[in-house]
């Protein structure tokens, strides 16, 4: 659903993640945004969130859960961050 926030239209204001279709992007505020499971009605935990953002299964974030919430919505999943550092050095090594 979309909610009034700030005057702006936000489409992230508790988005239910599907499992055949991309997730909304996760955001720092609120931890990674109101995203919720896909069957059942509540929120993804966080390590649901990681999972869907392509971390290990063995890594672990540091500090409250408020620090780890935070820091799983301004972090770049790692698949991403591998496929955009591919293209980069590509880029560099054909110059």
């Amino acid at each position: 659903g979309s909610l009034k926030v700030e005057g702006r239209l936000s489409c992230m204001a508790h988005a239910k993640v599907g499992w055949d279709i991309p997730c909304p992007s996760m955001t720092a505020h609120a931890g990674y945004g109101g995203l919720y499971h896909p069957s059942i009605p509540r929120p993804l935990t966080l390590r649901e969130a990681m999972r869907v953002a392509s971390f290990p299964d063995d890594f672990e974030w540091l500090g409250t859960i408020t620090d780890q919430r935070r820091g799983m919505g301004n972090s770049v999943p790692p698949l991403m961050m591998k496929a955009i550092s591919e293209v980069i050095r590509d880029d560099l090594l054909r110059k």
